[in-house]
This record gives structure tokens, C-alpha cells and sequence, in this order.
């Protein structure tokens, strides 16, 4: 089974499953009749409706961002690289404020970790990035990237926290070993 028809099945069961049980338990709550017919419509019109919703959109960032072949790693909604690269932490903080896609979070500066927190939209549930630097040896510094979202139970996410870790990655240089986490 193909890596993108798994991510489809796991958003329809998810939301789908979510939903219809969501509305079992009112209906118990209120006193109504429990029916089958009616769970199984819940389940598959919401399951089917959120899938088509969010899966393409999220095979579409992906492949504008230049992924050819989809991985599950690619469809994690948390995002790890590790980045080495010359800027200084100055440079990188500076790259972000200067970032159209990061300049608007709020940023905490630590003495090894630059943490990007990004509000709620209407179309996002807001991100967490955390930049931990270790120097090298010639003045090179490793980046741990993380990306995941605000709220833990957040299980897809249109391919935000790849698209987060992806322009990072550009802003500092190239990467030698890239990690998801589920």
C-alpha cells in the first residue's frame, strides 16, 4: 500500500471515527436513539469530507516544496533536521526577523536554543520551532530544527511543520541528516 493512500485512510478514520463517536456520545447524552444507519453516515461523510479536505493540500505543499517521492516521514507532523552551517546565532536570529515567514512569532533567545512560537489563525493551529545550537570545530554550528504543532493532539497538518523546517534549512545551508518523528 502506497505511503499516500495510508495517509488518506489514516485522515478518514481519524476524523471520521472522531466525529461519528463525538455524536454517539451526544445522542446518548441527550436521550436520543442510538441508530447504526446514523453513525456509519457520521463516520463516512465527515471521514470522507475531511480527508479530501486536508490530504491533497498536504501532497501539494510537499511537491512545492520539491518532495518527489512522499515518505511517511514527509507526513509527520513533527519535524526534525539537522542542519550544520557557518552563520553564527546572530546571523540566523537575524535571517528570521528578517524572515516574511518568521518574522511575525514570538521569539525567546536562550544561550543555545532559539525558540519561534507562531499564534492561532483561522487556518493553522500555531507552531512550536526550537533551534538548538552545538558549535563545531572551524567555526561551524549544528542546528537541531524542530517543528510541531501548538496543541499535542494535532495529528496532520497540511504540511506546515515540513514547509517550517524546509525554509530553515534554506536559511542556513544544507543539511546532512534529515529525522521525522511521528
Amino acid at each position: 500500500m502506497s505511503v499516500t493512500l495510508r495517509y488518506y485512510i489514516r485522515i478518514f478514520l481519524i476524523t471520521g471515527g472522531g466525529f461519528a463517536g463525538g455524536m454517539l456520545f451526544i445522542n446518548q447524552m441527550t436521550g436520543d436513539p442510538v441508530s447504526l444507519f446514523e453513525f456509519l453516515f457520521h463516520f463516512i461523510f465527515f471521514g470522507g469530507f475531511m480527508t479530501l479536505l486536508y490530504a491533497p493540500g498536504n501532497i501539494k505543499t510537499l511537491k512545492s516544496l520539491g518532495v518527489s517521492k512522499i515518505a511517511p516521514e514527509h507526513l509527520s507532523v513533527i519535524q526534525k533536521r539537522i542542519i550544520v552551517s557557518s552563520l553564527s546565532k546572530e546571523d540566523v536570529v537575524e535571517r528570521i526577523q528578517e524572515s516574511r515567514s518568521f518574522s511575525k512569532m514570538n521569539m525567546r533567545i536562550g544561550e543555545d536554543e532559539i525558540q519561534l512560537v507562531s499564534k492561532f489563525s483561522w487556518d493553522l493551529w500555531g507552531d512550536k520551532i526550537s533551534i538548538k545550537i552545538r558549535s563545531l570545530e572551524e567555526g561551524l554550528n549544528e542546528y537541531s530544527v524542530i517543528s510541531q504543532p501548538r496543541m499535542k493532539t494535532i495529528r496532520f497538518d497540511s504540511g506546515q511543520n515540513f514547509k517550517n523546517v524546509t525554509l530553515i534549512e534554506r536559511m542556513l545551508g544544507s543539511a546532512t541528516e534529515a529525522v521525522a518523528t511521528i
